[in-house]
């Protein structure tokens, strides 16, 4: 005689998937507590969380400590991430932010740490970014968009160009007018 296996209700289901979604939910709220904004801060567009995680993450792609290179907290670094993520419409800050907490919290399941990226050493967090530079196309996403946040901030400050030798824009130095999107003359 054959038995049929026993399957659960949907109720049933339901009710251990919510429970299930709130143990996660309690886990989370005491493994991963939010980084607060620190005092004095300049009120912007990012939480004290996702500062930091791009702060981090700028260090864990760029390792400037016996560089030549001009170090981050020598910069208007944070500020610089308020101005660039503040042009930004509602739309792509928004994704960008889930973008910062995906990367952050990744580190958990992604890079197998037991712990959010911000918590890692030095070390695995270097490890964790070349990570993500190469893997899926997700995550090769997300890298771009926040190494691409994390550059504008760097470079727009002319502290930083100093030390590659770049004395700022061609159009500074001759004075040559900005059109903005004007169409170029014709010949």
């Amino acid at each position: 005689m054959r038995e049929t296996p026993i399957r659960p209700s949907r109720r049933a289901a339901l009710q251990w998937g919510l429970a299930a979604l709130g143990v996660a939910a309690a886990a989370g709220a005491t493994l991963w507590p939010r980084v607060p904004t620190p005092e004095g801060a300049p009120p912007g567009h990012l939480s004290g969380e996702a500062r930091a995680a791009l702060v981090a993450f700028a260090g864990a792609l760029w390792p400037l400590e016996g560089t030549p290179l001009t170090p981050l907290p020598a910069l208007p670094f944070v500020e610089n991430l308020e101005r660039v993520v503040g042009r930004l419409t509602p739309a792509l800050r928004a994704d960008l932010l889930t973008a910062i907490r995906v990367f952050d919290v990744g580190a958990v399941v992604v890079g197998a740490h037991g712990t959010r990226f911000l918590n890692l050493d030095a070390e695995a967090q270097a490890a964790y970014v070349a990570r993500w530079a190469s893997g899926n196309a997700l995550q090769r996403q997300v890298f771009g968009a926040l190494k691409q946040v994390v550059s504008i901030a760097y470079w727009s400050d002319a502290r930083a160009w100093a030390p590659i030798g770049y004395d700022g824009p061609i159009t500074a130095r001759a004075q040559i007018p900005r059109l903005g999107a004007a169409p170029l003359p014709e010949a």
